[in-house]
């Protein structure tokens, strides 16, 4: 059901049913083998259920960066769509997160001062439509606009000069 709704929890409750299970089984055959005069199978049968606890910590970390805000695409990607819309100067502080199959982005887009309100929102609104075209599980896109100025132009040059906006 996990892979079938692309659904991060179901795949981490699914995990953790399965260790749960292999534990379990362990557990009963330890004591069926001890009973039959194997006491040595005990302590093996132990540190297989041991090495399946350890595997929950890989659940948590699962569930933990679905809830979190862990970046979800890659930053130049997620640029370079928004750069291919006709009127967009520069792009920087983008940000994505959520699940793998329901990921929600904002970023910031500069365009020609001088535009109006009017034509830099049907841009904003094209940067949204292709954002979402180019990322089938992207759920929500907010493009920020802003003028290409002086002080735009620095904050996408101090975030290309950081490495946040390679290749793009």
């Amino acid at each position: 059901m996990g892979q079938k709704f692309r659904s991060e929890l179901l795949l981490a409750d699914a995990s953790h049913t399965r260790s749960d299970i292999l534990v379990s089984i362990g557990v009963i055959c330890g004591l069926a083998a001890v009973r039959l005069g194997f006491p040595i199978a005990d302590p093996l049968f132990a540190s297989r259920r041991r090495r399946h606890r350890l595997d929950r910590r890989g659940v948590l970390r699962q569930a933990d960066q679905a809830l979190s805000d862990t970046a979800r695409l890659p930053v130049p990607e997620v640029c370079a769509a928004a750069l291919a819309v006709a009127g967009v100067l520069s792009c920087h502080s983008v940000r994505t997160r959520g699940t793998t199959s329901e990921v929600l982005v904002d970023l910031h887009i500069q365009v020609d001062p001088v535009i109006t309100v009017a034509a830099g929102h049907r841009i904003a609104e094209e940067v949204e439509r292709a954002v979402c075209a180019r990322f089938p599980e992207v759920a929500d896109v907010i493009a920020h606009l802003e003028p290409f100025d002086d002080y735009q132009a620095k904050k996408t040059a101090s975030e290309k000069a950081a490495g946040l906006l390679d290749q793009v």
